[in-house]
């Protein structure tokens, strides 16, 4: 690991990211055709990019610049809010996408050319983001998500994926649907949301988005506002297979309010539980099991990016 030293960007680079190999180049090259100064830090193992920030924060730096795809800015953002040297508010995240899927940078925004990305850093824009905070059963300390969080299937897609992944591989989400679906077991949950019970009975998968799209430009959750102080909630209750394999498309138009295995909630904390084993995914990043509790924290991060609060 690279020793931090003061400088105005602390520059996390992920080389494992599905798409890195082919625009480190341009990324520094961006960087330094706008004249943003910044200290360069490769990650190795998963853990290293949230280790990286709580030093950097540590020593006073407070503007960090994550390169990578979503499980990078994952750990980033957890290095940050799980932090205690300064507030939240005083750190700065700024993002260029070079993963397989950047779904965040598309709430955002945020362009895969790197130089237009970097550009929104030069705009001096502050977007303040929710952020979702979540307490499992067994957990010493909460994890946080900027994205959606998924559980049932979709959690299972991403723990067996990200096990097979080698660096640097780019993922196709559709094949990994697919070579997933055999013998997946429909488990049934419970919902608590804002205090009351809203549904209780089977979920193959469930996404509670911040953000809209996972899975490489899925909208599982359409109508979700990154800055709105509440949490969307889609349940994909029990469909077939022949359900999964046909229809799944829906998903990348958002255009699937009309069928009758899918239902939709708002709130601002949610309680999943279950009798089963039922895995859970945030970011893309495999986050254990049910049961969770999660809580909003309404604008608690400010990101650099061309998107604005409309309100401020």
């Amino acid at each position: 690991m690279d020793s931090i030293q003061a400088a105005d960007w602390q520059l996390i680079l992920n080389p494992a990211s599905g798409n890195f190999k082919h625009k480190r180049k341009a990324v520094l090259e961006a960087l330094k055709q706008m004249r943003i100064p910044f200290q360069e830090h490769s990650t190795s193992t998963a853990g290293v990019a949230f280790r990286l920030v709580q030093e950097a924060i540590a020593l006073g730096n407070t503007k960090i610049l994550a390169c990578g795809g979503d499980g990078t800015v994952h750990e980033v953002i957890n290095g940050i809010l799980g932090q205690t040297q300064c507030p939240v508010s005083d750190v700065s995240l700024a993002y260029i996408p070079c993963g397989s899927a950047n779904d965040w940078a598309r709430t955002l925004g945020i362009s895969e050319d790197p130089l237009q990305a970097v550009k929104a850093i030069k705009t001096g824009n502050y977007f303040r983001h929710d952020i979702g905070r979540v307490i499992g059963e067994e957990s010493e300390s909460p994890f946080y998500f900027a994205n959606v969080l998924g559980v049932g299937f979709d959690a299972q897609v991403a723990q067996r994926t990200n096990a097979r992944r080698k660096p640097g591989q780019r993922i196709h989400y559709r094949w990994q649907i697919l070579r997933n679906l055999s013998g997946f077991q429909t488990p049934e949950i419970r919902l608590i949301l804002d205090g009351q019970e809203v549904y209780q009975g089977p979920a193959f998968s469930v996404a509670v988005g911040i953000g809209k799209y996972n899975g490489n430009g899925m909208t599982p959750c359409p109508d979700a506002v990154p800055d709105d102080g509440y949490f969307d909630v889609t349940i994909f209750t029990n469909p077939s297979k022949w359900d999964v394999l046909s229809k799944s498309g829906r998903l990348y138009s958002g255009d699937f309010f009309d069928l009758d295995f899918v239902r939709f909630f708002r709130g601002q904390s949610i309680q999943i539980d279950s009798n089963q084993k039922v895995l859970v995914e945030a970011d893309g990043e495999s986050r254990g099991q049910l049961p969770i509790r999660i809580e909003v924290l309404h604008r608690h991060i400010k990101c650099l990016t061309q998107l604005k609060n409309k309100d401020l």
